[in-house]
């Protein structure tokens, strides 16, 4: 289908085409990726008849250029906790180390007076929202925080098996 849509596209006869290496070339020397012709390909009528090529793996033994590789080195790579919209805030949780652990006790009071923190939230685990992400996680770290480790106090890696 790749091979017909290039053909369609250079208005030539798709026997004089060759698909290799993620691209379609052409006799005149065109070429195009297979990303160029996707879409042109996928409106076109699937073959009932296809043969398949043997299971050889072209790439296998080569290097691949990896595309993420220049922005992780330039600094230029945006990741989920770069995004900054307005009106944002950061959280940081602070769970309890045991499953099924809960809170006791909470003692906010100076996560709250920190510069920059909004909100300090009990739900069934223990959250802090503030401006950037190193406010949320050093009020986090200031919550005074009591747990009631409950039944799965006494689980370690050594009793599991046993268990």
């Amino acid at each position: 289908m790749l091979v017909a849509a290039a053909a369609q596209k250079w208005g030539v006869d798709p026997v004089g085409l060759r698909a290799q290496s993620g691209t379609v070339a052409g006799p005149a020397g065109q070429t195009a990726t297979y990303g160029e012709l996707a879409d042109a390909a996928s409106k076109l009528p699937v073959p009932k008849d296809v043969k398949l090529k043997s299971p050889g793996i072209a790439l296998r033994g080569q290097p691949i250029k990896r595309l993420d590789t220049p922005v992780k080195i330039d600094g230029s790579a945006e990741y989920g906790i770069d995004v900054k919209l307005p009106g944002m805030l950061y959280a940081a949780l602070a769970q309890c180390p045991v499953i099924g652990g809960k809170v006791a006790s909470l003692d906010a009071a100076k996560a709250r007076s920190m510069p920059g923190v909004k909100h300090v939230v009990r739900l069934r685990w223990r959250g802090r929202g503030g401006e950037s992400w190193w406010q949320a996680r050093v009020a986090r770290d200031a919550l005074n925080i009591t747990w009631d480790e409950g039944a799965g106090k006494a689980l370690d890696s050594a009793g599991m098996p046993a268990r």
